[in-house]
């Protein structure tokens, strides 16, 4: 539990200094970014089971990937959204 606590406390803080730098919306509270961080740390638990879907042959490592992606992108800013397509860019 504890390193669940750890990470949850580490996607807030990522997600409140993303919004201080124009990343991710400001228009949305502090809490419904602690809301979001959730589903993403069930991501990472899930990560450790051999029952997950990460272990299913038939869910590519790519659709776990573009999964995360299409959830975080209704947050993101015009600028976050950019800096993303510039990151998909270098990636290709």
């Amino acid at each position: 539990m504890r390193f669940r606590k750890e990470l949850y406390e580490y996607y807030v803080s990522c997600f409140v200094e993303l919004r201080k730098g124009d990343i991710i919306r400001k228009d949305l509270t502090v809490d419904k970014y602690e809301t979001l961080a959730f589903p993403l740390i069930m991501q990472h638990t899930l990560w450790f089971e051999c029952a997950s879907p990460t272990y299913d042959d038939y869910f590519r490592k790519k659709d776990f990937l573009v999964y995360l992606t299409n959830l975080l992108y209704p947050y993101l800013t015009e600028t976050g959204k950019r800096e993303l397509d510039r990151i998909k860019k270098i990636k290709e």
